[in-house]
């Protein structure tokens, strides 16, 4: 993930003027651009016929999820 420098240093500095001390959020998600012509019919086909996923393709998927699992370290 990449943070540039504009984003960490509004964090750092809103950081120390919080004299409360409380965490910063995250930013609020934008609203979700609409589609129009070619990229609508595009996406709306892709959304009607999903790529089938070969054997192969999701052995790959398990055993790439099985390495991240493993070495995973969540405290809740």
């Amino acid at each position: 993930m990449h943070i540039s420098k504009k984003s960490s240093n509004f964090a750092a500095k809103s950081c120390k003027d919080n004299k409360n001390e409380h965490k910063i959020m995250a930013r609020p998600i934008k609203e979700t651009p609409t589609l129009y012509g070619e990229d609508a019919r595009r996406f709306a086909y892709a959304v009607e016929h999903p790529r089938k996923v070969t054997a192969a393709e999701m052995q790959r998927m398990e055993e790439s999820y099985q390495m991240v699992k493993s070495i995973a370290n969540f405290a809740f």
